[in-house]
């Protein structure tokens, strides 16, 4: 376990506030980084229809996730089979670097895939009870 760092209560309130602003600049930079690969692979078949990112990166840079999301589980497979996935997380890696997102972080962030319809079967379509 790790040590425990013992603050003042002001000091512990301009840690959270330097966190708040770490977790805006560098969420910036992964949503310019997930747009501009959304834009890049528009005319992908299969389409990615959307995307999302959670984390709590202003903590540890590391720790987020980006998925992407097709249509259905056929086209989930379609992209893996022909190299639409592994394209997709090295574009989006190289976007990151791109837009000056801690280098030493971004192999940690997962980048991941799933479809509308795997949500549906299992959590009805609420995406929140899907992630959780």
């Amino acid at each position: 376990m790790g040590k425990k760092i013992k603050m003042t209560q002001k000091e512990y309130q301009y840690e959270l506030q330097e966190r708040e602003k770490r977790q805006k600049e560098l969420e910036e930079k992964i949503h310019k980084s997930i747009e501009l690969t959304v834009e890049h692979f528009r005319y992908s078949n299969p389409k990615i229809i959307s995307r999302t990112f959670f984390g709590a990166v202003g903590i540890f840079p590391s720790s987020g996730a980006i998925i992407y999301i097709f249509k259905n589980n056929n086209d989930m497979e379609e992209a893996k089979i022909n190299g639409l996935t592994n394209n997709v997380i090295n574009f989006t890696r190289n976007q990151l670097e791109l837009n000056n997102y801690p280098e030493k972080a971004i192999k940690g962030l997962n980048i991941g895939f799933v479809s509308e319809e795997d949500c549906i079967l299992k959590s009805n379509g609420n995406w929140f009870q899907y992630f959780k």
